[in-house]
């Protein structure tokens, strides 16, 4: 997306300097007993003997966990891959822990200063900021997949995601879906017998929670006062909606899109929500939900449930009025990518083994991402019914679209899209107590500006 290093580099000065241009968290060395000076990427190792370079230096970041063992666990792998030969080398593997919410900054920080990782971990969110430059691999996943049982389990869904004008760009190893959990003994005490499964029937089951005095449900925010996408490509999905025509021009006021605005100017104006939704971040809307605030929370896998998940179900996905079939569910996908260097060869080497060999790292100290293999999935033990339940409604791959259906890969405007929030318009204007038609006719005209710059390149 990005056209030129200068491009990058100014975006590194907008967003808010990248915490001056340091890397935050500790680099964890392991297998290698040796200093390690990182330079360009990482080619050069500096021992007590001088400089060797017949060893050469991989340097992987992984996104941090808040699981008890996890940083141990990461080492202990980058030490077996230092140990192992792979096709017939040594090499001394590095792996750093970043955090998600800094990963982003930090990546462009060491990628501006020639500090970059040899093979990052992400969403194409972050990594195809560096397709339009050239800066990432095109993977051999054709020669890799000629090897019997490798990345058995994993859709084919899951690898188009990440190829950009023909490369592919990115390995899937998780993906991220969305769903809805419910409180059963508020729905039991409201008299509500039967779960909704269409709109009508939604608005229904609102009604009557907010007869008990309870808020029907929440969705954190990611930012104080700005709608939450994530409820957007939601509710999108369970009437299959399209938000660009077929010639890639922003068609917010199709049909079925005028319907979910019309489902959420109702949700808000009926106060199936807080009032005060936008002030509401991911942590808090998760607290108000445990407090029995309000009867259902939409988010991601909902790990945060912890102990008393018994006490939760999960709603299956309601059909939007347009709806044909099934309704979808929307999923995102995150994978490894290898950044270009003079030592390419030994960078995919490296990456093979690793995807190959990483797979315990999901089954030990899993997160809110869940593992795109089947085979790697069915190792997890999953002991809640509520996490079972969940993972099947949310993410069975015959149901599951990407966030831009009917698009199978990442589109190339989607990062500046989402950075704009053009999408979130017409949310914006119900909030602020606007018309529908306010807020498709600004979301229209910009997102129209905006993809001016990527057709047709």
């Amino acid at each position: 997306m990005i056209k030129a290093s200068g491009d990058m580099i100014e975006m590194v000065k907008n967003r808010k300097r990248l915490l001056a241009l340091m890397c935050v968290g500790a680099i964890i060395l392991c297998g290698c007993e040796k200093k390690v000076t990182l330079t360009g990427n990482a080619e050069e190792q500096e021992t007590e003997e001088g400089l060797n370079t017949e060893e050469r230096t991989i340097v992987i970041w992984e996104y941090e966990r808040d699981v008890e063992g996890f940083g141990k666990a990461l080492e202990e792998l980058a030490r077996r891959a230092s140990d192992t030969e792979i096709n017939g080398r040594r090499y001394c593997v590095i792996a750093k822990a970043v955090p998600e919410e800094t990963y982003d900054t930090e990546l462009m920080t060491a990628y501006v200063n020639q500090e970059a990782p040899d093979i990052v971990f992400g969403s194409p969110a972050s990594p195809a900021l560096y397709t339009g430059i050239g800066a990432v691999i095109d993977l051999p996943l054709e020669t890799w997949m000629q090897e019997p049982d490798w990345a058995d389990g994993v859709s084919q869904k899951a690898y188009d995601f990440f190829v950009y004008r023909g490369m592919q760009c990115g390995l899937p190893v998780t993906q991220k879906g969305l769903g809805i959990i419910y409180n059963k003994e508020i729905f039991k005490y409201a008299g509500i017998e039967s779960l909704p499964g269409t709109y009508e029937e939604w608005y229904e089951v609102c009604e009557r929670l907010l007869d008990i005095g309870v808020t029907p449900w929440i969705s954190g925010v990611e930012e104080i006062g700005v709608p939450d996408p994530d409820s957007l490509f939601y509710w999108a999905a369970s009437n299959q909606c399209e938000f660009w025509d077929g010639r890639e021009r922003a068609a917010l006021d199709d049909p079925k899109c005028l319907e979910i605005w019309e489902f959420f100017r109702k949700n808000i104006e009926e106060g199936y929500l807080p009032e005060y939704a936008l002030q509401i971040e991911e942590q808090a809307a998760q607290e108000y939900f445990l407090s029995g605030e309000s009867a259902m929370y939409l988010g991601t896998y909902p790990e945060f449930v912890g102990e008393n998940a018994e006490k939760y179900g999960v709603l299956p996905m309601i059909a939007g009025p347009s709806c044909q079939g099934e309704p979808n569910h929307p999923v995102v996908y995150q994978g490894y990518y290898c950044l270009r260097s003079n030592h390419d060869p030994d960078t995919l080497a490296v990456l093979k083994w690793w995807y190959e060999n990483s797979s315990y790292l999901w089954e030990d100290y899993p997160c809110d991402r869940i593992p795109c293999s089947a085979d790697v999935l069915e190792s997890i033990s999953y002991e809640q019914p509520l996490y079972q339940e969940w993972i099947a409604e949310n993410l069975d791959d015959s149901s599951t679209v990407t966030y831009f259906y009917p698009r199978v890969t990442y589109p190339d405007y989607a990062s500046e899209l989402l950075e704009k929030g053009y999408l979130l318009d017409v949310l914006e204007a119900l909030y602020a107590g606007g018309t529908i038609e306010e807020g498709v006719q600004k979301a229209n005209m910009e997102m129209d500006q905006l993809m001016e710059k990527y057709i047709n390149r």
